[in-house]
């Protein structure tokens, strides 16, 4: 990926929280059966959170 300029600190640090929530939900989603639904469902919020954030607009 090719940046026209050099990301932010917080656009970085807001990506690799994004990512390491999504991969401990997934893993805990994968270890428990009886909850895996809620857990794929944080899951989605917290992308969709990560996305709503990256899109331009007012901010």
């Amino acid at each position: 990926m090719i940046f026209k300029s050099k990301p932010q600190y917080k656009d970085i640090a807001l990506s690799v929280i994004a990512t390491v929530a999504l991969l401990g939900l997934l893993a805990l989603a994968f270890t428990d059966n009886d909850s895996r639904k809620t857990f794929e469902s944080m899951a989605t919020l917290t992308i969709g959170a990560a996305v709503g954030y990256f899109i331009p607009g007012n901010k």
